[in-house]
């Protein structure tokens, strides 16, 4: 379903407790009813989050992008991160992407883990 402002204010204080209990950190866009997830912290952890994220009968389409083993966290000081790219124009995107589109072909980033690397980093700067 469309999420109200309120629906993702919910979601993200849900999130970044959780997180925070967890050492979870991360970041979440959110755009056309998609969302796309940065999970960082002990293996197991992520691993538990994500299959609970999975089973969750309001999502659809789940799949990881990149998954790799990191020496040191991006999204260190976030516990989770969030923008709604949804009020933003196209014009305040640089390097835009066709990601977060509904019918987007997915495969150039799990083809790619550089360039979905590239993506997430670019949201990071412009937060």
């Amino acid at each position: 379903r469309l999420m109200s402002q309120q629906d993702l204010v919910d979601i993200l204080q849900i999130a970044r407790q959780k997180n925070l209990a967890y050492g979870i950190t991360g970041m979440l866009l959110y755009k056309d009813q998609s969302f796309l997830q940065v999970l960082e912290g002990e293996e197991d952890i992520v691993r538990q989050i994500y299959s609970s994220i999975e089973k969750d009968n309001r999502h659809s389409r789940v799949a990881i992008l990149l998954e790799s083993e990191i020496k040191s966290r991006i999204f260190s000081s976030w516990s989770m991160g969030f923008q709604n790219i949804d009020q933003m124009s196209i014009e305040q995107l640089e390097g835009y992407s066709e990601f977060m589109n509904i019918n987007a072909d997915l495969s150039q980033y799990i083809d790619s883990p550089a360039r979905a690397t590239k993506f997430l980093l670019y949201f990071k700067s412009a937060s």
